[in-house]
């Protein structure tokens, strides 16, 4: 069997948040499984800096595409780092040589002509499957960005099945109308309730789910919440509820391989679940790498890998922040998103700087740097698809704080009242005051050393490896082949 896959992002070649994770490893466990896997994506100009030797495309050097878009177009590819599952670049000189991968760095705001960038990346999608001499047996797209290719495949007849992943149902790519001629896809499709119309708009995403054969989520929870409740399904339960058995949740995992704090090549020091003293030597690094002073002992550091936006949480976390820094913490922050968040969080860096330290953007190695070195993971997200940070937090012995929704829900299971049993603090509301006292009873639970090597021994116990959830996914794809 052979799965041609096509996301925005990819890790390592581009991320902005946890997309980049599950397609850089689900092809690795499916290939594990013995399924064929290539991954499609674009060539952005911080992809091209990467040192990923990259060479013209053996197969299908450029792309002609005839129509919008009318023009040639190189392909190019590479490997996923240490294996051979082949990354093919769809290049474009403008759409994609651009400092940012969605929005634009001196603005904080999505690029203007978003549309087309998309409508571009799924029109040249098809036109590379159909220049392929193998034919694929699955098409697997992620997220909005990839959801006209299965109407393209639809709409010409191409004998491909197509599966639709959809990583948050928020980001759904709806654009004024004015844009569909570029798709140059059937004028019917537009027409009210039909499958590119989505309140009088263009939508990538209901494209992607009324056209595939198809549709999965990242979480059984999240499967459930997005038909249920229009406060999670935003306007798009009533598609997904046609779907009726094509749509189903299956909980991510996450790389093993990468995600080990005993062999983690980013991490200063290893460390085990029966061997945790490196932790400390790990957390020192964190603090001076955040240029933050070691206090008394006792202080308990508070780590946030995220996309700064109100999805994740950062109303609650900046309302809530001036009390939490009246407790016995310091907390680090990694992450790049609505300006707002950037200007609110800088403040309290300049005002607490013993206790603050933000690095805005993104980097790798100080990534995995805060999942070695703080005591305890932030994700108060108002709504969590999957999430995988929780997961490698409890890999490494991190303890998660989450609010109670979605994969969160499915994958943190919160600490009893005498601690002993849970891995994770979980909290219900979106209140900051509920948040606070959450956070309150984990670092009372922080003060007892032995009970906190206990909870945390419990989550680095917990198996989030992509084999269960490749399995499933293989299940999937024959269901439809």
């Amino acid at each position: 069997m052979k799965v041609i896959m096509f996301s925005s992002e990819c890790h390592p070649f581009a991320k902005v948040g946890g997309l980049a994770d599950v397609v850089g490893a689900l092809p690795k466990a499916l290939q594990k499984l013995h399924i064929e896997v290539e991954i499609v994506m674009p060539f952005y100009k911080k992809t091209q800096k990467g040192n990923f030797n990259f060479s013209k495309h053996p197969e299908v050097p450029e792309l002609k595409i005839e129509g919008t878009f009318a023009g040639i177009y190189p392909l190019y590819q590479s490997k996923i780092p240490n294996t051979d599952i082949p990354v093919t670049f769809i290049s474009h000189p403008d759409f994609f040589e651009r400092e940012g991968i969605y929005d634009d760095p001196k603005t904080g705001e999505g690029y203007k002509d978003q549309a087309l960038r998309w409508i571009f990346f799924s029109k040249a999608g098809f036109n590379y499957l159909k220049n392929l001499k193998g034919r694929a047996h699955i098409v697997h797209c992620h997220d909005n960005h990839t959801g006209l290719l299965p109407a393209y495949i639809k709409y010409n007849k191409i004998p491909f099945k197509t599966v639709f992943h959809i990583h948050n149902i928020a980001y759904q790519g709806n654009y004024d109308m004015a844009y569909f001629p570029y798709t140059e896809l059937p004028y019917e499709w537009t027409r009210p309730g039909e499958g590119l119309e989505f309140w009088g708009n263009l939508s990538f995403l209901k494209s992607g789910i009324v056209f595939s054969d198809k549709v999965v989520t990242v979480s059984p929870t999240y499967a459930k919440e997005v038909v249920e409740f229009s406060e999670f399904g935003m306007g798009m339960e009533g598609v997904l509820k046609a779907k009726g058995d094509d749509f189903s949740g299956i909980i991510n995992g996450i790389d093993i391989d990468e995600w080990n704090p005993e062999t983690d090549p980013l991490l200063p020091y290893h460390y085990s679940k029966d061997n945790l003293q490196n932790k400390e030597l790990v957390k020192e690094t964190l603090l001076k790498t955040f240029k933050l002073p070691k206090l008394e002992d006792g202080i308990c550091l508070l780590g946030m890998v995220s996309r700064l936006a109100d999805q994740k949480g950062l109303d609650i976390l900046s309302q809530a922040f001036e009390e939490m820094m009246n407790m016995p913490i310091q907390i680090v922050i990694l992450g790049t998103g609505q300006l707002i968040y950037h200007e609110i969080l800088s403040s309290y860096a300049k005002k607490h700087p013993n206790l603050f330290g933000l690095k805005l953007g993104f980097d790798n190695a100080v990534a995995h740097l805060i999942e070695g070195g703080a005591d305890i993971f932030l994700m108060p997200s108002h709504f969590e698809p999957c999430g995988l940070n929780q997961m490698y937090s409890l890999r490494y012995g991190t303890v998660p704080l989450v609010r109670k929704t979605g994969g969160l829900a499915d994958t943190v299971l919160k600490v009893s009242e005498d601690g002993s049993n849970g891995y994770g603090f979980v909290f219900e509301g979106k209140e900051p005051q509920i948040f606070l006292d959450e956070l309150k009873r984990a670092l009372e639970f922080y003060k007892n050393k032995d009970l906190w090597r206990k909870i945390q021994k419990r989550g680095m116990e917990q198996d989030f490896s992509w084999e269960a959830s490749a399995k499933k996914f293989i299940n999937l794809y024959k269901s439809i082949i």
